[in-house]
């Protein structure tokens, strides 16, 4: 190692390193990359104290202490001024990690922020920045310039105010990529419409289904009028606040992602409001799917003209639906370049099939995948 130069060496820890390393006081988490690597020899050591990069990413978990904020402090300062990438968990116990971390605002190009959904229960409801000042310990907001991506995740059931949310995104100007995972905002009288021109993905995501009260109520507040991806859970809360989102930003949305059990009784509007969508992904759309192929299957083409990709898994496997199948990727064989269809106990109908290798025959890239249990068959039409 030593005989290779340096930003080689510095190549292949950074290469070692998790995705996201963790600074622990214990001893066993110091035997993980990038705290490993300081412990080998002293040349290891200072390739590792002299390449920025594996510093510049971390994890950090409560519970805290002064050990750990130490140790976090060094961390950064190893980044010099690299880009940081930072994920940690706010109680609503101890403010000095949050402290740390805004003091290197500057460099934040990627939050992800662990919270508790209850954790403002008992503040002062006339200060502005109370709730804000909770999570970092700070006076009040100043500007995060750099910061391009945010992840906001709840860890527990209760609602969590958007005023604090709201004030993270004022001055995150220059925001691309917003997620929300569990979160639960409270209804209150906030009014505040913000616009977030540079958000280019938005995603609403529900990872623990006992979290039911998780919920789109931050889309009453932003605007994203240049939006172009776009996940949906329709678990996650009202389908009338998408609506309302996307008619109020009118984004070239080209990439759309939904999922969930619920039913999405204003589904044709929202197509209607998406007409420069390319891709669209639908996971366990049960109801969704006969609707969405009925629309492709109407002429003249009128709901979504631009679409070219389409993907669906778990739809209800019948001769009615493929019917339906049949039809739509005929009338659209000019537009649909690929598409995905995965379900439990698919069966294709042969003169399905026939079809379908003609459409393949055709030019259009195409897969049908059953899954069973724990067995994946992978077959693309026009070679079974």
């Amino acid at each position: 190692m030593a005989r290779l130069p340096l930003e080689v060496s510095s190549e292949i820890f950074v290469q070692c390193l998790p995705e996201y390393p963790r600074p622990q006081t214990h001893t066993i988490t110091r035997l993980v990359p990038p705290l490993l690597f300081l412990r080998i020899c002293f040349t290891w050591n200072q390739i590792a104290l002299s390449t920025p990069t594996l510093w510049s990413k971390m994890v950090l978990e409560s519970p805290y202490d002064s050990k750990l904020e130490a140790l976090a402090e060094r961390w950064l300062q190893r980044a010099r001024s690299r880009p940081l990438h930072i994920s940690f968990w706010r109680s609503n116990v101890d403010t000095r990690i949050g402290s740390l971390i805004w003091g290197y605002r500057s460099q934040l190009k990627c939050l992800k922020l662990n919270v508790y959904n209850d954790m403002y229960d008992e503040l002062d409801e006339e200060d502005e920045y109370a709730e804000f000042r909770l999570l970092f310990g700070i006076a009040q907001p100043e500007p995060l310039p750099f910061l391009r991506t945010l992840d906001l995740s709840g860890l527990n059931s209760g609602t969590l105010s958007p005023l604090p949310i709201i004030q993270l995104l004022r001055i995150a100007p220059n925001l691309s990529q917003l997620s929300f995972c569990n979160l639960a905002l409270a209804v209150d009288a906030f009014d505040e419409q913000l616009a977030l021109p540079n958000l280019r993905r938005l995603a609403f995501v529900r990872e623990d289904p006992e979290l039911d009260e998780a919920n789109y109520e931050l889309l009453d507040f932003i605007s994203a009028p240049g939006l172009e991806q776009f996940t949906l859970d329709l678990d996650f809360g009202d389908e009338d606040d998408i609506i309302s989102f996307l008619q109020r930003s009118s984004p070239p949305l080209l990439a759309l992602e939904i999922s969930g059990t619920e039913n999405l009784y204003s589904f044709d509007i929202l197509l209607s409001l998406v007409p420069s969508l390319t891709r669209l992904r639908i996971k366990y759309p049960d109801s969704l799917a006969q609707d969405l192929f009925s629309a492709l299957a109407q002429t003249p083409i009128s709901v979504l003209p631009n679409l070219r990709d389409l993907e669906l898994e778990s739809a209800h496997d019948s001769d009615v639906l493929w019917d339906i199948v049949v039809r739509a990727l005929r009338n659209r064989r000019e537009q649909i370049k690929r598409f995905r269809l995965s379900d439990s106990w698919l069966e294709i109908p042969p003169h399905v099939l026939a079809t379908l290798r003609d459409l393949v025959a055709e030019g259009m890239e195409m897969w049908i995948q059953k899954t069973s249990g724990l067995e994946r068959n992978i077959n693309m039409v026009g070679t079974v």
